[in-house]
């Protein structure tokens, strides 16, 4: 909605109080949206993504492992 208003730091504001409750499902669909194309050079956005991308990678290692586990077991 603010981005959508051109309001790109409550647009930032908003995207850091997902990251920070972990609100990441649709996260990749942020980079392809003609609405968000002003703000993915931004600092902001740049440090969310990075943090995003840290997290999709500890949960995919865990999903890995879990899976590695059962394949040893069978």
């Amino acid at each position: 909605c603010h981005a959508a208003l051109g309001d790109m730091e409550a647009t930032l504001d908003s995207l850091q109080e997902r990251v920070a409750h972990n609100h990441i499902a649709y996260w990749w669909i942020l980079r392809i949206s003609p609405l968000m194309r002003p703000i993915l050079d931004h600092p902001r956005f740049i440090e969310l993504d990075q943090k995003v991308n840290e997290e999709l990678a500890r949960q995919r290692a865990i999903i890995e492992s879990i899976a590695a586990e059962k394949g040893a077991g069978t």
